[in-house]
């Protein structure tokens, strides 16, 4: 690959960063608000949308602020099968290998709230919710945890 050409400014990162959100994901990016490198990052954010990108590896933060409990997109309600499905679409559109993937987990997190009685001193447990769901991917090269 020629790199010799190959433009490494800011601007030119914050575009490929933006392209490389539309293909991976719907979210629609919005007005860019801030934005910056440091060492061997880029980061930007929108409105909705913040997106980190490490260099040094393939690291990669997306967060979408509409999606959560209570949130106007709400949380993912569809199979682990599904989830994993969606994962694997993420890990081809970047780029990495699948002899690299070394393990994939659906995690669930559950919430559970109580609340104080002044008068008992004492807590009122209401019942367990399911909270938000991750997919943790890990990798190795050469079967060392990368």
């Amino acid at each position: 690959m020629d790199v010799s050409n190959k433009d490494y400014s800011d601007k030119s990162e914050i575009d490929e960063a933006k392209k490389l959100i539309d293909e991976i994901t719907n979210f629609q990016f919005g007005n860019l608000v801030k934005s910056g490198s440091e060492t061997n990052t880029i980061s930007l954010q929108s409105e909705n949308i913040s997106f980190v990108k490490r260099f040094d590896s393939r690291t990669y933060f997306l967060q979408n602020s509409k999606y959560g409990l209570n949130k106007d997109d709400g949380v993912f309600h569809g199979s682990d099968e599904e989830q994993l499905k969606l994962s694997q679409i993420v890990i081809d559109k970047i780029g990495i290998p699948l002899s690299e993937v070394n393990d994939k987990k659906v995690l669930q997190e559950n919430i559970h709230v109580a609340k104080v009685d002044p008068n008992k001193k004492n807590l009122k447990y209401e019942n367990i919710q399911k909270g938000k769901v991750l997919v943790k991917i890990s990798r190795q090269i050469d079967g060392l945890p990368v």
